[in-house]
């Protein structure tokens, strides 16, 4: 008799082969922030992924809603707790650790033992300890950008000159699309966005806009990044990155 997983994955056949969607069971996937991470949680559920560790120390606001997986039911709850229940809603059998807090260095062991990381913090000091820790110990941080109507997803699997320079330079969010702006290899999405003008009228408003289909542009590239790495396939490294964009290739 079928259970509710084999019926949940039954048409991802001829995609998804049967030893892909064996691994793809198995791994563990750990998201550092649930608001983006929200939208690629809820799709790699749907995949058939069902091991995750899910932690955010943030609330759902209404301003989330334009993008991520939440509703207005949800506003004032953890994002994280929130997530959680959306994914048992879709595979009841679910492997969620939930952590109700903002994960840093010190507090890195309560993630540890995820195969892939999702990383969609804000941009610190941290967020390098943390990326460092993880390709030492030769796992994968994905890190998803939404920038108008299209993705970037950018793949840490090795310390390189690049990312030391990044590490040194990069202090906030503001500095980091600066910098990917100027570093990044073989993408002109930031710039078609004039990504300069942008920057300066984030400091003016206060905050960085984003838009929902951005975010599920992010979720989908997101897991072609990690069903790449399950089949071994080669997949695209920083300080290259993996994009895709609506608006500027439609």
């Amino acid at each position: 008799m079928k259970t509710v997983y084999d019926k949940l994955i039954s048409r991802n056949w001829f995609f998804v082969d049967e030893k892909i969607q064996k691994k793809i069971h198995e791994t563990k996937i750990g998201f550092i922030g649930c608001g983006l991470g929200s939208n690629i949680a809820i799709l790699a559920t749907r995949m058939g992924f069902s091991n995750f560790t899910l932690c955010d120390g943030d609330k759902v606001e209404i301003s989330n809603l334009n993008r991520q997986n939440f509703f207005i039911k949800d506003v004032n709850n953890n994002k994280a707790e929130s997530l959680a229940k959306y994914i048992r809603q879709i595979n009841p059998r679910a492997k969620i650790r939930v952590v109700r807090q903002f994960i840093n260095y010190a507090t890195i062991s309560k993630i540890e033992d995820a195969d892939i990381l999702i990383n969609t913090a804000n941009f610190s000091n941290e967020y390098f300890k943390i990326t460092r820790h993880f390709i030492r110990k030769k796992k994968i941080v994905l890190l998803p950008l939404n920038i108008g109507f299209g993705s970037v997803v950018l793949v840490f699997k090795r310390i390189n000159s690049t990312f030391k320079k990044m590490e040194k330079n990069v202090k906030n969010d503001l500095e980091m699309y600066d910098f990917l702006l100027k570093n990044l290899n073989g993408i002109d999405l930031l710039g078609q966005y004039k990504l300069p003008k942008l920057l300066k009228n984030i400091v003016n408003v206060g905050f960085d806009p984003q838009l929902g289909v951005a975010s599920n542009l992010s979720a989908s590239l997101t897991l072609v990044v990690i069903i790449n790495f399950l089949k071994k396939k080669k997949n695209v490294v920083f300080p290259d990155a993996n994009h895709v964009d609506l608006l500027f290739h439609s």
